[in-house]
């Protein structure tokens, strides 16, 4: 019997394979820290790409402001 014959499958993606339900919970613990970093890289990014597009929009309606004031002024 092949070693691929022996090993448990996942119910769920039926490609996966395992030697036991302890080998496939270590794996998917692994797998579920692996995404949450990767999720929270890719949310650290948004965030700073939204704070940068605050930023400048924040400028630009005080630069507007400005302008429109001088322009009572005059």
């Amino acid at each position: 019997m092949l070693r691929c014959e022996t090993l448990l499958r996942c119910s769920q993606c039926k490609t996966a394979r395992y030697c036991n339900a302890a080998c496939q919970v270590v794996e998917i613990n692994a797998l579920e820290v692996e995404l949450h970093t990767l999720l929270s890289d890719q949310m650290e990014a948004l965030l700073a790409q939204t704070r940068e597009r605050i930023k400048e929009q924040a400028d630009r309606l005080q630069q507007l402001s400005c302008e429109s004031s001088l322009c009572v002024a005059l």
